[in-house]
């Protein structure tokens, strides 16, 4: 099975993001997450992952550890490459679709 590279390079991008947001957060506590930041952060944080593989290297200068952020990183990106791979699958209906029940009839 092939990736579709363009949605593998945005969810390895969103993935990065992410992964240097939540970085910042730990370092900074003023910096604030996104909604949907927030929501993989509980999402990890409820499976113990950042006790089991720690973000950080937990030294006083709180630097991340490369290797864990890596995983993380290539963890998100599989998980958002999924979630865009369904999306652009299973498109939302327009709007005439939802109230009719048909398909946008396009004139050639």
């Amino acid at each position: 099975m092939a990736l579709d590279d363009e949605l593998k390079q945005l969810s390895l991008d969103w993935a990065e993001k992410t992964i240097n947001k939540l970085e910042s957060c730990f370092s900074d506590p003023t910096v604030d997450l996104t909604k949907e930041q927030k929501k993989v952060y509980k999402a990890l944080d409820a499976w113990g992952w950042f006790s089991k593989m720690p973000l950080h290297t937990g030294e006083e200068d709180q630097e991340i550890s490369p290797s864990n952020a890596e995983t993380y990183v290539l963890m998100l990106a599989m998980e958002k490459y999924r979630q865009l791979k369904w999306e652009k699958e299973h498109p939302k209906p327009s709007k005439w679709e939802r109230v009719t029940g048909q398909k946008l009839k396009k004139n050639p």
